[in-house]
């Protein structure tokens, strides 16, 4: 699932996103990045992808990117582009992969059923100016170390169990169950 903040200016949602990129695999965080730069970046290091002021989105000045957003949400979709006119040589882009996005505005209906959301207020006691991007390094790491020692556990799954939904998640619609169903289960594992 994505992530989607939501908020009033002045919040700190830009800070959050910035905390989430440095614990994240692979962060990256860009004001602006053309579609085919986008989609050869998700194919190559499946990173997560950090957008702020995401209502640019809404406005229609960005339709292009939607198929990239709505797709990416869960694995095996592609975006699909001409490679060569002359030999009508086909691109195929996987767009998997995890985004974050942050703003003052709702997103589209479909982008937003794709989202876990976290709404945040103004802050109301002083917070650290700077990051301790010694701790976020170290965070990652275990994070990294986690996911590394879980490969073996997943490896004896079946698929089949995996593609199911969790038992937890029996009293929820689809979307809802597909969002949550990989935190479920990775709350099983850990706990």
């Amino acid at each position: 699932p994505y992530i989607k903040i939501l908020a009033s200016k002045s919040s700190g949602k830009s800070r959050l996103m910035e905390v989430l990129r440095q614990v994240s695999y692979r962060g990256i965080k860009s004001s602006d990045v053309s579609n085919s730069a986008m989609y050869r970046i998700v194919e190559k290091w499946h990173p997560t992808l950090f957008f702020d002021e995401s209502e640019i989105y809404n406005k229609g000045l960005r339709e292009d990117i939607q198929g990239l957003f709505n797709s990416g949400y869960t694995r095996g979709d592609f975006i699909i582009r001409v490679k060569d006119p002359q030999t009508d040589e086909l691109a195929f882009f996987e767009t998997f992969g995890f985004k974050v996005f942050a703003g003052t505005e709702q997103l589209r209906d479909t982008l937003e059923s794709r989202c876990i959301h976290i709404n945040m207020m103004k802050n109301t006691r002083p917070v650290k100016f700077k990051i301790d991007e010694g701790m976020a390094n170290t965070l990652r790491g275990k994070l990294l170390y986690w996911r590394f020692k879980q490969l073996e556990y997943l490896e004896k799954v079946s698929i089949m169990e995996l593609n199911n939904i969790p038992q937890e998640l029996g009293f929820c619609d689809g979307r809802f169950a597909e969002l949550y169903s990989s935190l479920v289960t990775i709350a099983g594992v850990v706990g």
